[in-house]
């Protein structure tokens, strides 16, 4: 899961886009995976992101109000978001990850609407990518009699949990997109240096 600001003209902050995609080996597992797997799949993803959602409303959305911000209240009508879903890539490989556009605008008690402190929801978003990862690992697991092992990504970070079997090769064949920017900075690093 990642989160990005959608803005419109000037600086304006209208929505943070949230994208929950499973980890590589879950959603290999989905899409090479049978008909019941990947119906076991798709549950824990949705089950996942609307636990997120709830640990977001309930933890971290707050709605400030007030001179500068100072009185904070939680949406108590929740948060006004909306979702897409995507089935495959750009580059046309098979990828389950959904697009949920969350408005920084929440009512309020008193039915006005206020804005959401966005640096709330971005500080916490790698905790929230944690919660998402864990709960669709944990069921997937669950459901499919399946464990996880860890599986250093960068070294010097912790490792990622991951589907335990996969082999290293057919996860690295996911990472396509990062191998591409990796090409084209490595090609304009060697095109500054050639210019100097």
């Amino acid at each position: 899961m990642e989160g990005r600001r959608r803005r419109t003209q000037g600086d304006a902050v209208t929505g943070v886009d949230f994208v929950f995609r499973p980890q590589s080996t879950v959603y290999l597992l989905w899409a090479l995976g049978d008909e019941e797997t990947r119906r076991v799949i798709e549950a824990a993803h949705e089950r996942a992101i609307v636990r997120v959602l709830e640990w977001i409303e309930d933890e971290v959305a707050v709605i400030r109000y007030g001179k500068d911000g100072i009185y904070r209240v939680r949406p108590p009508g929740g948060l006004v978001a909306a979702r897409f879903r995507h089935y495959e890539a750009r580059s046309g490989r098979p990828l389950l990850r959904d697009h949920l556009l969350l408005s920084v605008k929440g009512r309020r008690l008193d039915g006005k609407w206020g804005s959401i402190d966005t640096t709330a929801l971005y500080g916490n978003t790698v905790a929230a990518s944690v919660l998402y990862n864990e709960l669709v690992a944990a069921e997937v697991c669950e459901e499919l009699g399946l464990a996880t092992e860890p599986r250093t990504v960068t070294p010097g970070r912790r490792p990622v949990m991951e589907i335990a079997g996969v082999p290293h090769e057919l996860i690295r064949w996911t990472s396509k997109r990062s191998d591409q920017i990796a090409a084209c900075l490595e090609e304009l690093e060697h095109e500054y240096v050639s210019r100097r």
